[in-house]
């Protein structure tokens, strides 16, 4: 075999894999980053499931809080660069500071990415005091960007 038949049939077959791939193209796992300080800065918006891509999209979102109650405040918000991540979030009411909420794993198969989320409660009768402020029981996390759907799914209740 020639070098050049060699460099040619290298070429093909990682063509033909796929080569590495794009960021939008990984299955499997995907890392998230979670942004604890992201619930106080969005407030008690909606109670649902976020995907947020832009910051256009995110002062949308906090600007959807028409109680006037927990206010938010983009500027508050962590920093996040949408051409490289978005956001996801779940926001499953308000409640107490013993009361939260966790995503427990990020993943991808074919053009879905599924967020899987749970609330967090003491045990109950556990007598664990909780503060009296009322919170936004959410939790966000920032993911590699991505234009697929994105499909939330929640688990049993953690508790603690």
């Amino acid at each position: 075999m020639t070098r050049t038949t060699f460099l040619f049939l290298f070429a093909f077959s990682l063509a033909a894999c796929g080569g590495s791939g794009g960021s939008d193209s990984n299955e499997g796992n995907l890392q998230f980053t979670t942004l604890p300080a992201a619930r106080d800065a969005v407030g008690a918006v909606p109670r649902g499931t976020y995907v947020i891509r832009s910051q256009q999209e995110l002062g949308a979102l906090i600007a959807s809080n028409s109680t006037g109650f927990l206010m938010g405040d983009a500027g508050r918000f962590p920093p996040v660069d949408y051409g490289r991540d978005s956001v996801v979030g779940v926001l499953s009411g308000l409640g107490n500071s013993c009361l939260g909420h966790e995503i427990v794993a990020v993943s991808r198969s074919g053009a879905v990415v599924t967020v899987q989320h749970r609330r967090v409660e003491p045990i109950p009768g556990s007598g664990r005091v909780c503060g009296p402020e009322v919170v936004p029981t959410s939790v966000w996390a920032s993911v590699a960007r991505t234009d697929a759907t994105v499909r939330f799914e929640e688990l049993a209740v953690r508790n603690y």
